[in-house]
């Protein structure tokens, strides 16, 4: 039963930053669009989006799976993978799916680069909001403990 429970929270982790990365895709991708005056975003499109972002945020957990410390080096090249990795695979998906026609190729690279600089940004928020996470937690059981040494000591 644990494994099961593991593996539910491991995929809702992945479908909500997977929902995260779809909605950035789409919604820019149909802004650019908009931008060059073509309002029409077509279903296939839609479509590998949506599947290359469930496929960016699996890649992502995997990189960070196992839930142990990490070496110094070995963590910042996850970090660095966490970033590049679903960057290159949207460039990828893109060309492959001809997302861009010829004529756009100005609009493609502000795409690619607006959904790099996401995938950065993205990675930086989560590091603070972990960090600050950890240090609460680490506060609130410092607290408990103290408070059960206090308990012990008046008993």
């Amino acid at each position: 039963m644990n494994n099961l429970r593991k593996y539910i929270r491991t995929e809702v982790e992945v479908e909500i930053f997977a929902c995260a990365h779809i909605t950035a895709m789409i919604f820019l991708y149909g802004f650019l669009r908009w931008l060059m005056y073509d309002s029409t975003v077509s279903f296939p499109v839609i479509l590998e989006q949506m599947i290359l972002g469930y496929v960016i945020s699996w890649v992502q957990k995997v990189l960070f799976l196992q839930e142990k410390s990490y070496t110094e080096r070995s963590c910042r090249i996850r970090e660095i993978l966490w970033c590049l990795l679903p960057g290159c695979l949207t460039a990828a998906a893109g060309g492959l799916g001809n997302w861009f026609p010829e004529a756009e190729g100005k609009t493609s690279l502000w795409f690619y680069g607006i959904m790099f600089c996401y995938f950065i940004l993205l990675w930086l928020f989560l590091k603070k909001f972990y960090r600050e996470e950890t240090e609460e937690m680490n506060e609130l059981l410092n607290r408990r403990k103290q408070k059960k040494i206090w308990r012990e000591k008046s008993d």
